[in-house]
């Protein structure tokens, strides 16, 4: 009987031990992954991912990641794509080109602030402003938040519309984007693997939907770069 009582001691202080083992373990990995680092990419194709890749059938873009779509009038409606737009992140201040503005290719359209980081979004075509978007301007964020709908930013009476090259339409501009997106996926690695900018998955996951946040000033300003040109990504502060 006493050693069947002894017995009964020490499973029950095995299970007792086993039970705060496995607590302190819980307890350890859950401040781990509250310390951790976000990732700027992330582990698997997702939200992030859908939203950059998901792209009008009406709406064309061009290589500077401005869309344009034509509408019944004949006049054309300009934007920023959603790349371009989490490239910046929700944006602070917008600028817009006045109505009467002519613009030429390269010339530019809107002025988009996030903090001390400016970036440009150019014309893709000829023509004159007609109409800015004055709604995206008292409310900048809803650039990010519907890029080909609410967040237009100019309305164009285009001189030379059949003469822009290199626009991607229909499933040609889901395909360009999304292999854009792979880019982005990739140049994020790449600047990762110099510094600290954040944790990064190498297993084909999409940007983190803030990375751009998580990045200095002079690694944002590489990245934009890269996909809009040095002489598109405005001045820096």
């Amino acid at each position: 009987m006493v050693v069947l009582s002894i017995l009964l001691g020490i499973v029950l202080f095995l299970t007792v031990d086993l039970i705060v083992q496995r607590w302190v373990l819980a307890q350890a990995r859950r401040t781990a992954a509250r310390r951790a680092p976000s990732p700027v990419v992330g582990p698997s194709a997702g939200p992030i991912t859908d939203r950059l890749t998901e792209v009008p059938s009406a709406v064309s873009l061009a290589p500077g990641h401005a869309w344009l779509q034509a509408e019944a009038d004949g006049h054309w409606r300009i934007g920023a794509d959603a790349l371009l737009a989490t490239l910046l992140g929700a944006p602070d201040f917008v600028e817009l080109a006045p109505p009467g503005t002519w613009v030429e290719p390269q010339d530019a359209l809107a002025t988009l602030r996030h903090g001390t980081r400016v970036l440009t979004v150019y014309s893709p075509v000829r023509g004159r402003v007609i109409d800015s978007n004055l709604q995206v301007g008292d409310d900048p964020p809803r650039l990010l938040r519907d890029p080909y709908g609410e967040g237009w930013l100019s309305r164009l009476a285009v001189a030379t519309p059949n003469g822009v090259a290199e626009l991607h339409t229909g499933m040609a501009g889901r395909t360009w984007m999304a292999a854009e997106v792979r880019r982005l996926r990739d140049k994020l690695a790449e600047l990762a693997g110099r510094g600290p900018v954040g944790a990064v998955a190498f297993d084909g996951g999409p940007p983190a939907p803030d990375f751009a946040s998580r990045l200095d000033d002079d690694t944002w300003h590489e990245l934009v770069a890269s996909f809009v040109g040095p002489s598109q990504t405005g001045g820096r502060p």
